[in-house]
């Protein structure tokens, strides 16, 4: 809440022609999924702020860059504190 890293966004610099974003606790839980209703996840889980710790995040991407289609996978955690 001090206005800085407030959100968890994807940033790319190629056409992508589609992306999902999917962010689970540590028990599995999901508790983001990316539409176009919703670019970053805010930290918050069914409407309520999520608990400070470690979630895990999944990007499956396509697109293109330099006139190449490329696609893959990233995975990584975030540590979401309050």
């Amino acid at each position: 809440q001090d206005g800085l890293n407030e959100r968890f966004a994807v940033k790319y610099d190629c056409a992508v022609l589609e992306y999902e974003l999917r962010i689970f606790n540590r028990w599995g839980t999901l508790v983001y999924r990316h539409n176009q209703d919703q670019p970053a996840w805010d930290g918050t889980f069914k409407g309520e702020p999520a608990p400070s710790g470690v979630y895990v995040y999944i990007l499956h991407y396509e697109g293109f860059s330099k006139n190449q289609r490329i696609q893959g996978e990233q995975k990584g955690t975030i540590q979401l504190m309050r």
